[in-house]
């Protein structure tokens, strides 16, 4: 912010005596004021002030037609935002008038006769605070229309969003009940609603460093795309009888394969990404391309749980000859959850926290869930006290 300079104010004397204006105007354009405006009749005095927008005003109190306290009451009224310093001029030095003419808006007092020094070190002083007052009122208008722009854009795009999901709620529908030509279409509009919300992520996470609320965009975004994704994915299996090849899988490189999947999300949102499988069997029996969408599924709901700067963990747990557990552990508020399984319903179950925040977990863990299941797996979910850890049963070789 420039520094303000008293020279630069505008000033505006409002008195019925034209001798008084020009003493006072004479005074100020001696020591500094290059912008000096007068009035000799209220009602004009008024419409000047409308139309300079002054930093001081100069006010007599006893004027006809209408006094200094019904112009100071009137130019308050035009300007409640701003606070422009009045310094009102009489001849009065009783208390009753100075605290009436307090009472309807003054700012300062200057008794006739004036006194040269007194009424510069006063104006000053007093065109200062109304140049503050301007520039205050003028940036606090900037701020007011610049988030009321960024606040109906958001809207748009919520609504954006709000439509695409809801016309997702449909295809999930059609995908469940309708015939394979139904399940088609389905598959064809998820892909659209991905695109979509593959843009809008990329504009949200743009702006996001300008406007914090842009990541709440990116997230329904991200949502919404995953969702998309995994109808596609149910569409896709439903028209191939969701065909299963149990084979050896080499399970560092299809962790790391889906990792990989996932890295720029998890990238985004400043979540870290780590695996250690080194107490890992070099190959597991399983289904080579569900597993990798199931794993998938879980890593992007690990990572939408987890915090920025947070952690998602993916590790090895033996469980006994021949079997074993890969673990996905997530950096999130702790989960709280008499049936933590209850997590991998679709929609209609909440991850509690402690703040008595919730969060719906969508349709991946529903698919994951569904996938170990179908590879003759399961997936189990508990709580910790860091948020929660995703195990995958597999049978090592």
């Amino acid at each position: 912010m420039s520094e303000l300079d008293f020279r630069d104010a505008r000033v505006l004397i409002i008195d019925d005596q034209e001798m008084n204006i020009a003493m006072l105007s004479g005074m100020l354009k001696k020591h500094g004021f290059r912008q000096r405006f007068s009035a000799n009749d209220p009602f004009v005095g008024i419409e000047m002030f409308q139309r300079i927008a002054p930093h001081l005003v100069l006010l007599d109190i006893e004027m006809p037609g209408l006094d200094g306290y019904g112009v100071l009451a009137r130019i308050r009224a035009i300007s409640p935002d701003v606070m422009i310093p009045v310094i009102v001029l009489t001849a009065h030095t009783e208390q009753a008038v100075r605290l009436k003419a307090i009472d309807a808006g003054a700012s300062d007092f200057l008794t006739k006769p004036f006194d040269g020094m007194e009424v510069i070190g006063r104006a000053r002083n007093m065109s200062i605070l109304g140049m503050m007052s301007r520039r205050i009122a003028d940036e606090n208008r900037r701020l007011d229309e610049a988030v009321r722009a960024r606040t109906a854009k958001l809207e748009q795009m919520v609504e954006i969003l709000r439509t695409a999901e809801s016309a997702l709620s449909a295809k999930v529908s059609a995908a469940d009940e309708s015939t394979a030509l139904m399940r088609n279409l389905a598959s064809r509009g998820a892909r659209s609603f991905a695109a979509l919300a593959d843009t809008i992520m990329e504009t949200s996470l743009a702006n996001a460093g300008e406007t914090p609320e842009w990541l709440a965009v990116s997230g329904i975004a991200e949502r919404i795309k995953l969702t998309a994704e995994e109808i596609e994915l149910v569409a896709d299996a439903a028209r191939r009888d969701l065909t299963v090849s149990r084979q050896r899988v080499d399970l560092k490189a299809a962790v790391n394969a889906a990792v990989a999947a996932v890295a720029g999300t998890a990238e985004a949102r400043k979540v870290s990404l780590s695996v250690d499988l080194e107490a890992a069997p070099a190959a597991v029996i399983t289904d080579k391309s569900w597993f990798g969408v199931a794993v998938q599924r879980v890593l992007a709901e690990a990572i939408d749980c987890t915090p920025a700067s947070g952690a998602v963990r993916v590790a090895w747990e033996e469980s006994g000859t021949g079997s074993g557990w890969l673990s996905v552990t997530d950096g999130g508020p702790p989960v709280v959850l008499a049936q933590p399984r209850e997590l991998a319903m679709p929609f209609d179950v909440r991850r509690v926290q402690p703040a008595a925040r919730d969060a719906r977990t969508g349709l991946g863990l529903a698919i994951a869930a569904a996938l170990s299941q179908m590879m003759g797996s399961d997936l189990e979910i508990a709580g910790t006290g860091e948020g929660a850890v995703y195990r995958i049963r597999l049978a090592s070789e």
